[in-house]
């Protein structure tokens, strides 16, 4: 059964001690049993004086603030606690946005450390793929510059292969010319071998077989030996006129004049009159033209028999640059020949002196023409390729051994000029 607080009248269970409403401590049960029942009769209250009434009010409305307070305590606990809970629920709200906060940070860090380092290994790879780039570009420039260089040196072999066999097949197939044997003094001493022309020579074509650009260098060569041919008239033509005045007041005609016309018996003056018309036979060949003469006119082509097909020589035709009076080709002029020993009127000539010819001191050649062309073969050689240097060989060649036609040629004389035949035997 319920039981009733006797402070504020709130029914309580039978196991409660104390008031749910006012929290006044509750008599047991069992205390309740072991008072003694209530007299029936009149209450204590109605028979207790008016003073107990208002003591009895005085602490009813006592239990009623007291419950109040309580009541009010128990409120405001309650809103503590509430707060508490809402300062928590604030705290571990800030805490956790704190820690989100921190993660989002971390998180945002983390990120960019991943970017500063993709950045910086796509970096690295661009310097990487810039460094091959130029890498490559310099060895594919190398390898480029390495094969035109090669193709160069291959282009320039060829055409030296080509050069050298289109000069053997040409030395091969040209018509083989008459040998002449050298003299033992490489053609310097004029008294012992005259000179001869060389019948049949092309050697002086050997320039002009390469290309239609050799064909045209080879045009001005032939320009340039031109010219020297014609500049070496005023070289020569000094010693020439003093030998031709030396000659003059010792000619052997004089000489047999004045020895018809002294007293001598009559064999003297035929012994010298022979001597002279001989001496003066072999030496008038050799007889320059005086550079007061007229210009040479052009040659006609000769037409020269040979083993072979007859080739025809035609003049070199230089080019003109500019036009310049042109002027006889000298000839290198041998010496005359020293006069016949004057007879004299007590001493006639025997018959044994007849037969001897008159000798003749004519000074060797100068040196200096052949020397000149060694000088110029060895400096060719010294050009830079094959090309080059038979060009250089063949200008200098043309420049110093002289035309085939022309009266004192060295072709075939010295072995620095050789001529078709000895090209073909030995290429």
């Amino acid at each position: 059964m319920s039981r009733f607080c006797t402070q504020c009248g709130t029914p309580n269970n039978d196991e409660a001690r104390f008031c749910k409403q006012c929290g006044a401590a509750l008599k047991s049960p069992e205390r309740v049993a072991a008072q003694p029942a209530p007299q029936v009769g009149p209450e204590p209250a109605e028979v207790a004086s008016p003073s107990l009434a208002a003591a009895q009010a005085e602490q009813e409305e006592a239990a009623r603030q007291q419950a109040a307070q309580q009541e009010a305590a128990r409120q405001l606990a309650e809103q503590q606690r509430a707060e508490q809970e809402r300062a928590e629920q604030q705290r571990a709200e800030q805490e956790r946005a704190q820690a989100q906060q921190r993660a989002d940070e971390a998180a945002r860090a983390a990120q960019a450390e991943r970017d500063a380092l993709a950045q910086q290994a796509a970096q690295e790879k661009l310097a990487a793929e810039a460094e091959r780039a130029v890498q490559l570009t310099q060895s594919q420039a190398q390898a480029a510059a390495a094969a035109v260089a090669a193709q160069r040196e291959h282009e320039r072999r060829a055409a030296a292969a080509r050069l050298e066999q289109e000069i053997r097949a040409r030395a091969a197939h040209s018509p083989s010319a008459p040998e002449i044997a050298p003299h033992p003094s490489d053609g310097l001493d004029a008294s012992q071998a005259s000179p001869q022309p060389v019948k049949g020579s092309n050697a002086f074509l050997v320039g002009g077989i390469a290309t239609g650009v050799i064909a045209l260098l080879l045009i001005g060569g032939g320009g340039l030996w031109w010219s020297t041919q014609h500049r070496m008239p005023s070289t020569a033509s000094a010693p020439l006129a003093a030998d031709n005045a030396a000659s003059v007041p010792t000619s052997p005609m004089t000489a047999a004049t004045k020895a018809v016309s002294e007293p001598l018996t009559v064999a003297a003056p035929a012994a010298s009159s022979a001597a002279a018309e001989a001496v003066t036979a072999q030496a008038a060949p050799a007889v320059a033209p005086s550079p007061q003469s007229e210009p040479q006119k052009a040659q006609p082509p000769v037409k020269l028999e040979g083993k072979g097909k007859p080739e025809i020589f035609a003049p070199v035709a230089a080019p003109a640059p500019r036009p310049h009076r042109p002027q006889p080709v000298a000839q290198p002029a041998t010496p005359a020949p020293k006069s016949a020993p004057k007879p004299t009127p007590t001493q006639a000539p025997t018959p044994a002196e007849e037969p001897a010819a008159p000798t003749s001191a004519a000074p060797p050649r100068p040196p200096s023409r052949v020397e000149a062309l060694r000088a110029a073969l060895a400096a060719c050689q010294q050009k830079g390729n094959f090309f080059t240097q038979q060009l250089c060989i063949q200008e200098q060649r043309w420049k110093y051994c002289g035309a085939p036609l022309s009266a004192d040629p060295l072709w075939g004389k010295v072995p620095e000029c050789p001529n078709s035949a000895q090209q073909t035997n030995n290429p």
